[in-house]
């Protein structure tokens, strides 16, 4: 992921947010499934 980050500063935060949409169903399921 940081490997994106030296030629698209913009990049990093999408990346986050996407990490976070991807990684939040998971903790979700995980907690109430």
């Amino acid at each position: 992921t940081n490997a994106y980050g030296w030629w698209k500063p913009k990049g990093d935060l999408y990346t986050r947010f996407a990490r976070v949409l991807k990684f939040t169903p998971l903790v979700f399921w995980g907690v109430n499934g």
